[in-house]
């Protein structure tokens, strides 16, 4: 279900990322960072060579599937895994690159005092660091000089003045104030039980439920997934969720959704091997 459900935001990631966020944060917790730190300007110049080289791919592809190549002829031909050759042929518009959330990093405990510490005026980073080291922070001063001088609103004493006009609080390269997870981790909000979605992820769901199709898609994933815990109990629990997956299958054959669609009937035709595996030991 995870993986039709990806396959699904894939084509539609463009659309969802237009839709306005319903609470200032997207489900941001206090000290919590929303991107990584600022890219090098190498680093940006390489991220928009291949945003073109992309671009380039998807509208060849795109062409070549309304001509009527098969996936395999394109793929051959442009070097493209067939996987790739087709999410280009079945997106909406050219898939962006999503913003991911980053991964852990040693400031991220002290990341609330250093909130705080700033929201009060002190944007001194090496005090920073001497206040946080105290607290225990093993890193380098470096850390805490990249994260104030994305953030400062004046700069610093000692900055040069050739690059006086390119400092400032814009914070990284991220599109929009609000961003939104990438369709690999939308694909799991739908299929974990609602109580135990972090208060991100559950932003997020809120967020695609705007579009009528999305809201459709995540009902029937999280019907699913329900149905088939409670098939992991013994009991009239487990009979219910039998009779519930008897009743889900033709409902989402016929939903409307590709993605969907083409999993229940996965399911259906191996109809005995599943119910084995929800009704057995």
């Amino acid at each position: 279900m995870r993986q039709a459900l990806e396959r699904w935001f894939d084509r539609v990631d463009s659309r969802l990322r237009q839709l306005p966020a319903l609470s200032s944060g997207n489900g941001r917790q206090p000290g919590e960072r929303l991107h990584a730190d600022r890219r090098s300007a190498a680093e940006i110049a390489t991220s928009l060579d291949s945003s073109v080289q992309r671009l380039a791919s998807y509208e060849d592809v795109h062409r070549r599937y309304q001509a009527g190549e098969s996936l395999l002829a394109i793929g051959r031909v442009m070097g493209l895994g067939r996987a790739t050759v087709r999410r280009y042929a079945q997106a909406e518009s050219l898939l962006k690159r999503t913003i991911r959330w980053p991964n852990p990093s040693c400031l991220d405990p002290y990341l609330a005092h250093l909130e705080q510490r700033m929201a009060e005026g002190c944007e001194n980073a090496m005090e920073l660091w001497r206040e946080i080291r105290d607290r225990g922070f093993a890193g380098t001063h470096r850390q805490v000089h990249r994260y104030v001088a994305e953030r400062r609103t004046k700069p610093a004493r000692r900055t040069a003045h050739k690059w006086l006009s390119r400092t400032g609080s814009t914070g990284a390269e991220v599109p929009g104030a609000e961003p939104i997870a990438s369709p690999k981790q939308l694909a799991w909000t739908p299929v974990h039980a609602i109580t135990t979605l972090p208060p991100r992820a559950t932003a997020d769901l809120a967020r695609i439920r705007q579009d009528a199709e999305a809201a459709r898609v995540a009902d029937l994933a999280r019907r699913f997934t329900k149905l088939v815990r409670a098939c992991g109990l013994d009991g009239d629990r487990k009979a219910d969720a039998v009779g519930a997956l008897d009743r889900w299958l033709p409902k989402t054959r016929n939903c409307g959704v590709a993605a969907l669609e083409t999993f229940a009937a996965g399911l259906a035709q191996d109809g005995p091997a599943v119910w084995s595996a929800l009704t057995t030991s």
